[in-house]
Order: structure tokens, then C-alpha cells, then sequence
């Protein structure tokens, strides 16, 4: 650090060395699946009219607290899932089951067929702190 009067016409008349020391740390959420080996949500072959709902566990590995929210992209994806809790906070070591309901009404048909027809897979999106994204892979099959 220096330090000079204010009009700054006399230089520097002092100058000492500040040590700084700060910790940076990585966002550490783990997101465990029903089946571990797969890193998706699979609800199976149903009737496009059956609800099913499938937990996920959000579990903090970091030092610090951390914030959770999801987003589902498009008016078809909030309609068919329903998720609870759909933001929150988790402390340190602290875990968080999410439950992810598809179709809960049971009135969808025609949303249900129209988006395995769009999308080979939709995703639903984990954002946590420092804006860190996970996408999640959802799949339903329906039976006709």
C-alpha cells in the first residue's frame, strides 16, 4: 500500500507491504439418482393419462451453504412436472430429496404424446450458487 497527500504532489511518502489472504472454494452438489448407474430419471412405459413421480436427493459435499433451484424449460414442461421443493437451500452435508411428478392431474394426453414427438429426451435444469447448471435427463415412454 502507498500512501501520498492528497494532491498527490509530493510522491509516495510511505509504502507497506499488506499480505492478503482470501479462501476460494468450488460449489460441490451432488445430484443421486434412483439408479446410480444412469444419471436419469426414467419413469418407465405408461399411458399417457398415469401420473408417476420419481426423488432424486440433491446432497451438499462443499464447506458452505448453498442455494437450489430448478427451471423447466417451456409451458409443456411446467405443465407435465410438477417439483417439490422447487428451490431451497441446503448446508453443508446436508441432503434434500426432490420429488419430480409427472403428469399429477392425469389430464395431459395430448401434451404427454406431443412432447415425445419434440424431444428425445427433456430436460429439466438444476441451477445452484454461481449460477453452476445441471441439466437432468427425463424419459417416459408411452404405450398406446
Amino acid at each position: 500500500m502507498q500512501t501520498e497527500d492528497v494532491a498527490g504532489i509530493q510522491g509516495v511518502a510511505q509504502e507497506v507491504g499488506i499480505a492478503l489472504k482470501g479462501e476460494a472454494y468450488a460449489i460441490n452438489v451432488a445430484v443421486k439418482y434412483p439408479d446410480p448407474a444412469a444419471a436419469i430419471l426414467d419413469y418407465g412405459l405408461m399411458k399417457a393419462t398415469q401420473t408417476a413421480t420419481k426423488s432424486i436427493t440433491l446432497v451438499n459435499t462443499g464447506k458452505y451453504a448453498v442455494a437450489f433451484a430448478f427451471h423447466q424449460r417451456g409451458a409443456m414442461m411446467k405443465e407435465l412436472f410438477s417439483i417439490t421443493p422447487a428451490e431451497g437451500n441446503l448446508a453443508p452435508g446436508a441432503q434434500q430429496p426432490v420429488e419430480l411428478a409427472f403428469n399429477r392431474s392425469g389430464h395431459h394426453a395430448l401434451q404427454a404424446n406431443k412432447i415425445t414427438r419434440t424431444s428425445s429426451c427433456p430436460h429439466i435444469l438444476l441451477t445452484h450458487a454461481c449460477a453452476k447448471q445441471h441439466l437432468m435427463c427425463v424419459k417416459v415412454a408411452f404405450a398406446h
